[in-house]
């Protein structure tokens, strides 16, 4: 149980160490009201004091008279507050924190921004690597249909080739095949229309003959009698040598149409012609199959174009644009505020400077004037500016006291109780009776503990 007052109030702060117990509680003795510890309410009776803060100031430790870094970074918010706010209503290093937190957030969704865009474009750089195969294979298809078609189109130029050629025999024949029967027919007729005219004649003559001599009998003895009979002769064995003639002509047309018939057959051209028929289907579903091979692979290029574009619009989405711009603003925020802090805590040095002078010329009756609290800590002995690699470690520990008591001056709201734990082991007996003078003439209540016996005899 420990008791403590605060505001001219007293309180009571109870623990309850046990393992499977444990419980705090805060109670206000004048009027018996439990405070909650949960929501903070010590840390409001303590004025916001940090254990980082008590640890570097109102408490001193056994060999732990230096302040750390947490006393410096609570100057330096208590500068901000003092200088630009002039309270306490602004806490420098929660809000430098919180833009830090902040831009680490930004920091984490700019990442994982990053990473979608990233996936999003790993999975159009698949998707087009797909497209891209396909296109090689689409590709691959026209040249070898292409092959073929060539194919095709020189078989069928062959085959038209080889039809003109049958085209061209067959012709040839048949213009031999009529001269033949012109020549032959002409060789037959001519004895044909010899003989039909010597009949004609003969007879006519042998008529005539008849007709003068008497209708009695024909006389050969008389010349026109003899003419008209040899012309009859001559047409009859001419007709005869016609007939003769004819069926020559006949047997020799046959046996050459039977010599030729294996040249050139009827079939042979059908057999090309049906040749070509199928090889022009054949060529036209190649030429088909090729522009449909044409425009898929035009949708493919087409949409593997699209994909590369959208490829490169990712990177401007206006999401990412914007969390850019808020991670500048939040870095522009901390610079601000850290020059702010800087230039502040230049003019709270000055202060801590002059309070824990009063206190350390006090504490060293007055051997040293000052104290220079910087990045180089220096003392003033009224001729020279000392450097604290110079002093002894008794005089050191001095200095970090001063410093102390002038930090928690201006840091803390309420009069805290000082609390020493044997934190004089490197003074002797001079600085310490300086030092516990000092305390006496304080308004703070002072709890010293110690192994050793001079302290309460000083007192």
């Amino acid at each position: 149980v420990m008791r403590f007052e605060c505001g001219g109030r007293t309180f009571r702060l109870e623990r309850n160490f046990k393992k499977y117990e444990k419980k705090d509680r805060l109670i206000c003795e004048d009027d018996g009201e439990e405070l909650s510890l949960e929501h903070g309410d010590l840390e409001m009776l303590l004025g916001g004091m940090s254990r980082e803060l008590f640890d570097s100031t109102i408490s001193v430790g056994q060999l732990k008279g230096k302040p750390g870094q947490a006393l410096s970074d609570a100057l330096e918010n208590f500068a901000v507050n003092y200088y630009r706010t002039g309270g306490g209503e602004f806490d420098y290093a929660n809000a430098l924190e919180n833009l830090k937190e902040r831009r680490k957030e930004i920091g984490r969704q700019i990442k994982a921004e990053e990473e979608k865009q990233e996936k999003e474009r790993s999975d159009l750089q698949l998707q087009c690597h797909f497209l891209e195969e396909e296109m090689d294979k689409l590709q691959g298809k026209f040249k070898n249909e292409e092959k073929n078609a060539r194919s095709l189109r020189a078989g069928l130029n062959s085959k038209r080739e080889q039809l003109r050629v049958l085209e061209n025999q067959k012709k040839s024949l048949n213009d031999e095949k009529d001269e033949m029967e012109y020549a032959h027919a002409g060789s037959w007729k001519s004895f044909l229309y010899t003989g039909i005219g010597g009949l004609l004649v003969g007879g006519v003559g042998l008529l005539w003959s008849w007709l003068i001599s008497g209708r009695e009998t024909i006389s050969f003895a008389g010349p026109f009698a003899m003419i008209a009979g040899i012309l009859f002769l001559i047409g009859i064995i001419s007709l005869g040598g016609a007939f003769i003639v004819r069926g020559k002509n006949v047997n020799t047309r046959v046996g050459k149409q039977e010599t030729q018939k294996p040249q050139v057959r009827e079939e042979d051209s059908a057999y090309v012609q049906e040749a070509m028929r199928a090889d022009e289907e054949e060529l036209n579903r190649t030429l088909w199959y090729m522009g449909q091979l044409q425009e898929e692979w035009k949708e493919k290029e087409i949409s593997c174009s699209n994909l590369r574009d959208r490829e490169c619009e990712i990177e401007q989405t206006n999401r990412y644009r914007s969390l850019n711009n808020q991670k500048r603003a939040l870095m522009l925020a901390e610079e601000m505020l850290a020059e702010a802090a800087q230039e502040t805590g230049r003019k709270m040095s000055s202060v801590v400077d002059q309070r824990a002078s009063e206190i350390f010329a006090e504490i060293t009756d007055g051997k040293y004037q000052s104290i220079s609290v910087g990045e180089q800590m220096t003392v003033w002995d009224g001729e020279h500016r000392i450097s604290v690699e110079r002093l002894s470690r008794g005089t050191l520990e001095q200095i970090y006291f001063a410093v102390r008591m002038a930090a928690a001056d201006l840091l803390l709201q309420e009069p805290m109780p000082l609390i020493f734990d044997d934190a004089f082991a490197f003074y002797d007996d001079k600085r310490l009776r300086s030092v516990i003078k000092w305390l006496s003439r304080q308004k703070k209540q002072v709890i010293i503990f110690s192994c050793h016996n001079r302290e309460k005899e000083m007192f």
